[in-house]
């Protein structure tokens, strides 16, 4: 599951999550947090 939603014009946020289950090993669930942020219209700095 994936999702990203704008918090402001120049703030954008994104949150996922994923869980996966082996036959011949244990399940895992992986996470990730990342953000883009747009100081200038040619600039901008992501963070994950």
């Amino acid at each position: 599951m994936d999702i990203e939603t704008d918090i402001t014009d120049r703030l954008t946020v994104q949150a996922a999550i994923r869980h996966e289950k082996f036959n011949n090993f244990d399940s895992t669930t992986n996470y990730k947090l990342a953000g883009l942020f747009r100081s200038t219209d040619s600039l901008r700095m992501r963070v994950a």
